[in-house]
């Protein structure tokens, strides 16, 4: 469960870099920020999953997801 929840809070984090980006840089709602863009907003950059598992940047306005432990919003277990 601790593997998932930090993947949960990286998500989170891949989520607010998305926000921050999106205002600071006038992306508008449904557009995607280059992962570079976003992980720029991050605290100690790109974050990873501790499973491995493959992180899905949103577009703005939407959930990231992990191919593992999903999103935020609907988590599965490992």
């Amino acid at each position: 469960v601790s593997r998932m929840n930090e993947c949960i809070n990286s998500l989170r984090m891949i989520a607010h870099g998305t926000d921050y980006a999106s205002v600071e840089l006038g992306i508008g709602e449904g557009a995607t920020p280059a992962q570079a863009t976003v992980d720029a907003y991050i605290k100690g950059g790109t974050p990873r999953c501790p499973n491995a598992g493959a992180y899905t940047y949103p577009a703005v306005g939407s959930a990231a997801g992990c191919s593992l432990h999903g999103s935020v919003n609907a988590p599965k277990q490992v």
